[in-house]
C-alpha cells in the first residue's frame, strides 16, 4: 500500500478540494493517508444510498454508520456519522500519530435544503474535542477501511475541479475524515462553505456529542 500525505487546508484546493478530508482542527491540522494504517480492518457493512441527488460531479454518497448529530450550516443541512475505530499500526512522522493510536473515522453527509447555489469548494467540516481542546486532531486517512464502508476520501470526483460546483435543492454529498479516538469524548462539528467567490461564507457549530 502506498503512503500519501495530504497538503494543508491552506491549500486544500490543489489537493483535491475536499476540505473536510484534507485537514482538521484542534491543535494538529495534517493528514496522512495509508491503505495499511490499521493493524486490523474492522469489518463495516456500507450503509443505504443517501436520499437525494447526487451531483455529477461528487461521488456517490452513503449512510455508513451511526448518526450522531444533525446541525445547519447556511442552507446545508450537515448528518454526522460515526463510522468505525482503527488502530494507527505505525508512526506517522508528517502528524502527531504514533503507532497503537486508535483513531476514529467520521463520515460527513452534507444536503441542500435551500435553493439551487454555486459552491466555490465543497464544504468543509471539521472537529474539536470540547472535552480535551488541546487534542491534536491530525488525520490518518485508511483507505482500504473507507473503501469498504463507503466512505469518501473527497467529496468531489477526479477530475472536477471548477471553478465552482452546483449544487441544487436536494442534493447531497459526503466527506468522510479521521481523528484521535477518545473513547467518551465530548466533540463539536464546525461546518462552513462559500458561494460567490467566497463573498457568502456561512459557518455554524454542532451541538456537543458524545462518541460512541
Amino acid at each position: 500500500m502506498k503512503w500519501t500525505k495530504v497538503l494543508p487546508l491552506a491549500i486544500a484546493a490543489v489537493c483535491g478540494l475536499s476540505l473536510a478530508g484534507c485537514g482538521s482542527s484542534g491543535t494538529g491540522s495534517g493528514t496522512s493517508n495509508s491503505g495499511s494504517d490499521a493493524t486490523t480492518v474492522p469489518a463495516v457493512n456500507m450503509g443505504p444510498a443517501a436520499t437525494g441527488t447526487v451531483p455529477s460531479w461528487a461521488n456517490p454518497t452513503y449512510l455508513t454508520g451511526t448518526k450522531l448529530v444533525t446541525f445547519t450550516v447556511g442552507q446545508v443541512q450537515v448528518d454526522v456519522y460515526q463510522v468505525a475505530t482503527f488502530t494507527a499500526s505505525q508512526d506517522s512522522p508528517a502528524v502527531s500519530i504514533t503507532a497503537g493510536e486508535p483513531i476514529v473515522l467520521v463520515n460527513y453527509v452534507m444536503t441542500n435544503t435551500g435553493p439551487a447555489i454555486d459552491l466555490d469548494l465543497p464544504p468543509e467540516v471539521t472537529a474539536t474535542y470540547t472535552s480535551n481542546p488541546t487534542q491534536s486532531m491530525d488525520s490518518v486517512l485508511n483507505t482500504d477501511l473507507m473503501d469498504s464502508a463507503g466512505v469518501n476520501q473527497r467529496a468531489n470526483k477526479d477530475g472536477e475541479t471548477g471553478p465552482t460546483f452546483a449544487f441544487a435543492t436536494g442534493d447531497v454529498i459526503s466527506v468522510g475524515n479521521t481523528f484521535p479516538y477518545l473513547p467518551g469524548g465530548t466533540v463539536t462539528f464546525t461546518g462552513n462553505y462559500s458561494t460567490g467567490g467566497y463573498a457568502d461564507m456561512p459557518q455554524a457549530t454542532s451541538s456537543p456529542v458524545t462518541l460512541q
